[in-house]
């Protein structure tokens, strides 16, 4: 791992989660050209690190390994991984929770396209449907473009796997 010793009282929180940002955009550079079990190997390695970094920080914490899980599922999608492998990324990740719905939204929508390009189509059928219907419960509590958008995406990927099928 390519980080300088961050220490929790030379900038603080912001300071370990800029240098924790930096960290994983490079993790995800060197990703492409490394097999999958490195890949998560050099994970597991950058959120232990950094969970050591923030020791008594229990929401940096979790927003540590909220982005570590989100990046290993983006990992096994793009490497090709297996669905049950997959699904067991995408599990972990909603066990810890996402930030918005909206982020929920995209890593749901990369899933899916994912499980399709498997030849999973009633997995991905599945996920974007309840995908649709937490979107819409959301949009009638409050307006978000972004989320609206995120809406439109899902409506748009069901179109198409219903003229596939």
């Amino acid at each position: 791992m390519k980080s300088k010793r961050v220490s929790r009282r030379s900038g603080g929180a912001a300071s370990v989660g800029r240098s924790l940002a930096r960290t994983l955009d490079f993790e995800c550079i060197r990703s492409a050209s490394l097999p999958h079990n490195e890949v998560v190997r050099n994970f597991r390695k950058v959120e232990k690190y950094y969970l050591q970094e923030l020791k008594g920080n229990a929401e940096l914490a979790l927003e540590t390994r909220r982005r570590v899980a989100e990046h290993l599922l983006d990992q096994a999608i793009l490497h090709g991984c297996a669905q049950r492998v997959c699904n067991s990324r995408l599990k972990a990740a909603a066990r810890l929770g996402f930030t918005t719905i909206e982020r929920e939204a995209h890593f749901r929508l990369l899933y899916a396209r994912g499980a399709l390009a498997r030849g999973h189509e009633r997995i991905a059928r599945k996920t974007s449907t309840e995908m649709v219907g937490k979107l819409e419960r959301s949009l009638t509590r409050r307006k978000n473009l972004l989320a609206k958008k995120c809406l439109m995406q899902f409506q748009e990927f069901l179109r198409h796997l219903e003229l596939q099928s």
